[in-house]
């Protein structure tokens, strides 16, 4: 019997037995320390490659972003837009020189209605003292005398304010006459301006052979009102460019060409008066 259970004990493996081998026996702490050491190269390899990656997105962050190329606007565009905007401007300064003008002649003939009326008024009064002049002949010599210089002095006043009211129209003609005419000198300046953008437009357009056969010009705009004038002058040169600028007020035409001559003479280029 006891050799019965020797041999079954000895025929169970040792693996069966649950005693390991000498050489492959691993204690708990020993596996513990082992799992430990993979888990710390794992987390440094993990941690050199996050590390790797930042770096290369810092380089990339810090690294010159190339910038947009944006075509400019050609010189010749942007001519053309100024024109474009100039061109209403003038339309409407010259719809309120329009409306300013009208505005004038309307309060000229009511002014003048009015003078007109004053004196029918004050001639009507005048025969009803003739009238009473005639009623008194049988007054005395002085009576009709005293008569006689109210009804003077009634006439005098009555010229007197005829003439006032003359010279406060005249007066306020004048004075928005000049003030028409700086307005038209304004849109004259503005129009001068225009035509020298579109000189200098056409000018660029031109093939280079042409640079020699380039004139300068002067512009004249007049405007007039009754006796007095007003004239914008523009010189331009052959490159189209609005070299010089003048405003004359209250002058002849004569007066203005001589200007104009003038600011003709300070170019080199063969130059053109041009009067409208």
């Amino acid at each position: 019997m006891a050799l019965g259970m020797q041999s079954l004990d000895s025929s169970v493996s040792p693996s069966v037995s649950g005693t390991p081998r000498r050489g492959r026996f691993v204690t708990p702490a020993a596996q513990r320390r082992k799992s430990r050491s993979r888990s710390r190269g794992r987390s440094a390899s993990r941690r050199i490659i996050q590390e790797e990656l930042t770096w290369a997105d810092r380089v990339k962050e810090k690294s010159p972003k190339p910038k947009k190329v944006t075509q400019s606007a050609s010189p010749e565009h942007d001519e053309k837009s100024e024109i474009e905007q100039l061109h209403p401007e003038i339309a409407s300064l010259k719809a309120e020189l329009r409306k300013h003008k009208a505005a004038q002649a309307v309060s000229s003939r009511v002014e003048g209605a009015d003078v007109a009326d004053n004196a029918v008024n004050k001639s009507t009064q005048e025969p009803k003292v003739e009238v009473n002049k005639a009623k008194r002949k049988a007054l005395p010599p002085k009576d009709e005398s005293d008569s006689e210089m109210q009804v003077e002095s009634s006439q005098n006043k009555m010229l007197e304010d005829l003439l006032r009211i003359s010279k406060e129209n005249q007066l306020s003609i004048n004075q928005l006459a000049l003030s028409m005419g700086a307005f038209e000198s304004k849109v004259g300046a503005i129009e001068n301006k225009v035509v020298a953008l579109e000189n200098k437009m056409a000018i660029k357009t031109r093939p280079k052979n042409a640079a020699e056969n380039r004139e300068s010009t002067v512009f004249v705009n007049a405007a007039q009102h009754g006796k007095s004038s007003a004239f914008a002058l523009a010189f331009i040169d052959g490159n189209g460019e609005l070299r010089s600028s003048a405003s004359v007020r209250l002058a002849t035409s004569a007066v203005a060409e001589q200007v104009a001559i003038a600011l003709a003479m300070t170019g080199r280029s063969p130059t053109t008066v041009l009067t409208r």
